[in-house]
């Protein structure tokens, strides 16, 4: 009850004394950021190509499976899949991610190993909010995605950046590593297939990555929400698939390999094998903390087990095929342009081109991507927003001929941004 209005107590001694939370303050998404606001406009005479945000969906040619689609529509319309599932998701759902993961791995997952998250970001708040705590430290590739490090700093975490390196196809600096990892560190973050690089590792080089991770006894956080998604032939092997002790926290989403980012549903396969995870009270841990996230919707829980039957997946080699020979059509024809250097995709569904800043007349990767949005009309992300300067990434999901001209206006506009003339 408020007190009573006096000559010394009234309405005027009360003040608005509101903050924003330390939390709040430091959330910050450098992807979002720059698209959200961008104050340069495009080029009115020409059409808009938005090859920046990673999104499948931008241009209509990349559809969900069809299937799936009409399940969804069947299962809505029936009324059963209106209530709560499990907070970690429904055994159904779980279960046809497990059986589907279980083929790209030695050892079998079961149902209980996959907890059911809204979309990527879940996964990683919920492995970070498990694993880690205010002064602990995870370390993250560089170039990567920048939303690991924008969620450790809202959670009071710190990230060490290892480098990548681009002469070597972009295969993790091992040394560096090591060089990064202190007494706070709790995870080591493998991306693989990269994003923004393309990149896909080998069987004998995630080796080394588990082999160094055993010996100085840090799980790993597998980001592999491209898991399955390379380019002429080149395998894809899971991480945990050449882990007989490390443990793993494997994060991934039908966003990318369904063409569904909007359905909003990820996942975490725990592989603990040796009961480590277990015995530090972590899986409990994760099970606590879905009591408290987001899950994700009913309906969208319902058709996982047809999205990853055998007919879907038929359908989702078709997007498969298309990226490809997107990354196969556009990587001659930016390799070929003075100013820029590209290392040919093997998988995901981007390219990561290197800016020759000795050749292009711009101090740096964000000037390049304002001026040719202004004068193009190509939107791109620069570099720096994934910690790389001098680079810029180009999404690979638009039509082949929306590609094709996208990299003929980089060609005449790098031309004409010439130092050389």
């Amino acid at each position: 009850m408020l007190p009573s209005h006096s000559p010394k107590n009234n309405q005027s001694d009360f003040q608005w004394k509101l903050t924003c939370s330390p939390r709040a303050k430091s959330t910050f998404n450098p992807i979002r950021n720059f698209v959200q606001n961008m104050s340069v406009k495009p080029n009115p005479e020409k059409t808009p190509i938005r090859l920046s945000v990673g999104d499948p969906t931008e241009f209509g040619n990349l559809p969900i499976p069809q299937q799936a689609v009409q399940q969804l529509s069947e299962n809505i319309l029936s009324g059963k899949y209106n209530g709560y599932t499990l907070s970690f998701g429904s055994l159904e759902a779980r279960k046809a991610i497990a059986d589907y993961f279980s083929s790209s791995n030695y050892y079998p997952i079961q149902p209980q190993d996959v907890l059911l998250t809204c979309g990527t970001a879940g996964a990683i708040e919920l492995v970070l909010s498990a694993l880690g705590d205010e002064g602990k430290n995870v370390l993250v590739p560089k170039p990567g995605f920048p939303l690991f490090q924008t969620i450790a700093n809202s959670l009071g975490m710190k990230t060490k950046a290892y480098h990548l390196k681009q002469e070597d196809n972009w295969q993790v600096d091992l040394a560096d590593i090591v060089s990064q990892i202190d007494h706070q560190t709790v995870a080591i973050i493998v991306n693989n297939p990269s994003n923004p690089c393309g990149s896909v590792y080998t069987k004998e080089h995630l080796q080394d990555i588990v082999n160094l991770a055993e010996k100085c006894k840090i799980p790993i956080i597998a980001d592999e929400v491209y898991a399955n998604m390379c380019f002429d032939g080149v395998p894809f092997y899971s991480v945990a698939s050449q882990s007989p002790h490390v443990p793993i926290l494997s994060l991934g989403s039908i966003s990318k390999l369904f063409a569904a980012p909007g359905w909003r549903l990820g996942w975490v396969i725990v592989h603990d094998r040796h009961d480590i995870l277990r015995n530090a009270g972590i899986i409990q841990c994760l099970h606590q903390l879905t009591m408290r996230m987001l899950v994700p919707s009913s309906p969208i829980q319902s058709v996982i087990p047809i999205l990853f039957s055998e007919q879907c997946r038929k359908e989702q080699l078709r997007i498969m095929e298309e990226l490809q020979h997107n990354a196969n059509t556009a990587y001659p024809l930016l390799e070929s342009i003075p100013g820029l250097r590209c290392t040919k995709p093997q998988g995901a569904m981007y390219m990561f081109i290197h800016l020759d800043l000795n050749v292009l007349a711009f101090e740096n990767d964000v000037e390049f991507t304002e001026t040719l949005w202004k004068e193009e009309s190509v939107f791109v992300i620069p570099g720096s927003c994934f910690g790389w300067n001098g680079a810029v990434r180009i999404v690979l999901n638009a039509p082949s001929c929306v590609l094709t001209e996208a990299c003929s206006r980089l060609q005449s506009f790098c031309e004409r941004h010439s130092r050389h003339g």
